[in-house]
């Protein structure tokens, strides 16, 4: 099997296994092994630096009128997560589905 073949495949089993892990409520397993693939200096620039950024605009804009934000998924789960941080600060979430 050419190379860039089996890399499109692992690709595509990647994205299947992380939509599960989104539909499951399970966004902590991707921060987990991104940070095992990337390392947890990266993971600390590329998301929890990010995160923590947002929190303060994020609260602005939802205490203003009603507000949909999108993130990627992996902004969503760990201890530096848009939703943990959210929650740190005494916001009610709820899943919308």
């Amino acid at each position: 099997m050419p190379e860039n073949t089996r890399i499109k495949e692992q690709i595509l089993v990647n994205y299947k296994e992380t939509l599960n892990q989104y539909k499951r409520q399970e966004v902590s397993n991707l921060y987990k092994s991104m940070t095992v693939q990337m390392g947890e200096e990266i993971i600390k620039i590329l998301l929890d630096k990010r995160n923590k950024n947002w929190i303060e605009d994020i609260e602005y804009l939802i205490e203003k009128d009603r507000t949909f934000i999108a993130v990627g998924m992996a902004h969503l789960g760990g201890e530096n997560g848009i939703l943990n941080l959210l929650k740190e600060n005494g916001y009610e979430l709820q899943r919308v589905e």
